[in-house]
Formats: C-alpha cells, structure tokens, sequence
C-alpha cells in the first residue's frame, strides 16, 4: 500500500518480479570445465549445460537482452511470467565455488490511477527473500550473502489545473444589471453594481481558492476614488460558482456564489468529483445597494482596484 505522507491515504501498488539476471562465474575457464571441449575458450560455456549456453534454451522463461561471455564468466538477463521456473541442468560436474555477482532483477508494476488520488508524496516498503524456498531460489546450493531484498518505492502525484478565461477578463466593469441609463431616467435609488466574468476549469483533484486584494476592507477586496471626498474605499464581494462536479466542501455542498475572502488562512476548499474537463464556471462582483448609494455621493469620481483570485491545487 502505497501512502500519501502527509495525509494517510492510501492507494494500491501491485508489484511483480518478471525478469533475473546475472553473471554467473566459474573457477576455471568453461572449456576445461566439458571434456573435449572447443579450443575457442568461450564456447565451453554452451557444452557444461543441457540445452547449451544460458542465454539458450530456458523455456518457459526467454532471453531478452544482449549477453557478455568470456572463458570464466556468463552474462545471463531471463524473463518469465508468473509462477515460472527457469532451469539449466549441468552436463558435468562444476567446481566450486560457482558464483553469481552483479545480480539484477526487472520488475512489473500495476500503478494505481494518480486522478483518484490526493496530491502529495507516496511512499511504501516491500520485501523479497532469498535461498532455498524462498522468492527467489536460485537452488538448493547456492546461498545468498544477504537473504532478503528491500523494495523501497517513492511516487510524487501532482494535481491538474488549469484555468481558462477569455480575452480581456483581465478587467471588469462594475455596472448596473440593467445598464446605467435605466436608472438615471428612473430617479430611483441607486442599484446593486455588478460584473460578471465566465471562466473554464480543469482539475483532477481538489483545490481551494483566495483573494489577494489591492485595497483590503474586513476580508472582502475594495476599490478606492483618489478624487472623492468621502466614502473613497468600498467594499466588492467576491463570489465563485461551479456545475454539480465540483462541490463546496465539507459536506459536498452545491459550489453557487461562494463568497471568496482575503489569504490563504480564508481559502475556501472545493472537491472535485473525477475529473473535471473545461467546466463553465462563474465569478461574480457585486457592490450592495447601501453602497452604491455612498459612491455616488461622489459625482463624477471613478472606483478602482485589483482583485486577484488564488487557485490552489497544493491542499
């Protein structure tokens, strides 16, 4: 089992072993090891075993790689499929002691699917062991110098995100729903101003959002009139609206204007529910009624300011 170590969650590695290989060495040249063996010293190599050389003959398992062969030494890579047996039975009897060094093993892994599983780093520890009976038996004589093998594995799982607005998002005008002339023909009291900007979001794990603003007032973001003569910094509540896979967390509550606030310690956390590609989301600025009663105390001033909306995948 894999686990996340910050969080604890966990997610499953399946691991096989499916390849051994390594040099095996005599303690004399192979061809003085066969009768009558070939004057070429590393031909020998193919006489001492039933079936010829170890890089021949060891089915069910195959040879799979380039070898190195030289008059003590035989370089061998074999793979197998599950439950396999490779042998090589010796024509003659070999001296010892007979030795195997640079020994490698290939393994297969069944990954878990990274879009099910919390960002962060896995880590996890699985052990093999070897001699006789055991995972890897190389046969009755041959005894390991260390009888186990510790597989250590470590796996970073980054989220996707990305964001998408359209050409000249970058800026939004606050305004009257039904435009600004309506309400000057109308005499009424000022209405509610508001902007809204469309965006598209991917993500394949959850995120959480923040504001970081320009002028500050409590947790929401304002825009201030350098030439007003009261009232010269106003409120702008910031909210956020996404489908049904995207959700308010806890409790996977519908994500339709959620109020966004200043830094990251009044981040909001969203959940996202698979993966999500290009879904139609929505940020809304709004200036309450009261408010826009004070700016307009102000004739002829212009409000402006930067809100900068945080999307943080790293939770």
């Amino acid at each position: 089992m894999l686990t996340n170590t910050r969080t604890g969650s966990q997610a499953e590695l399946k691991v096989r072993a499916m390849a051994f290989g390594a040099r095996y060495v005599l303690i004399k040249p192979a061809a003085e090891l066969s009768p009558g063996g070939p004057t070429a010293p590393y031909l020998g190599h193919g006489l001492l075993w039933q079936g010829g050389t170890w890089h021949e003959s060891v089915q069910p398992c195959y040879s799979s790689r380039l070898w190195y062969l030289v008059a003590k030494v035989h370089e061998f890579f074999w793979r197998y499929s599950s439950n396999d047996t490779c042998t090589k039975k010796a024509l003659f009897d070999i001296p010892g002691p007979f030795i195997y060094n640079r020994a490698e093993t290939g393994f297969e892994f069944a990954m878990p699917n990274p879009l099910e599983m919390e960002p962060g780093e896995y880590t996890a520890t699985t052990l093999y062991s070897l001699g006789p009976g055991q995972d890897f038996d190389m046969g009755d004589l041959m005894l390991p110098s260390d009888n186990q093998i510790a597989l250590n594995f470590k796996f970073v799982v980054h989220s996707a995100l990305t964001v998408d607005f359209p050409p000249g998002a970058q800026r939004a005008v606050l305004q009257p729903r039904e435009g600004w002339q309506g309400w000057l023909n109308s005499g009424r009291r000022p209405p509610a101003l508001s902007a809204l900007q469309d965006f598209r979001l991917s993500a394949s794990s959850n995120f959480r959002m923040y504001l970081d603003c320009q002028y500050l007032i409590g947790t929401d973001c304002g825009i201030y009139a350098e030439s007003a003569t009261q009232n010269t910094k106003v409120a702008v509540n910031t909210t956020v609206s996404f489908p049904a896979g995207i959700t308010l967390m806890p409790g996977k509550q519908p994500a339709f204007k959620v109020p966004l606030a200043q830094g990251i310690h009044n981040a909001v956390n969203f959940a996202v529910d698979g993966v999500q590609m290009s879904q139609r989301a929505m940020l809304n600025y709004e200036i309450t009624p009261e408010v826009t009663a004070l700016m307009v105390e102000n004739p002829g001033s212009t409000y402006s300011g930067v809100v900068t909306i945080v999307f943080d995948a790293n939770t």
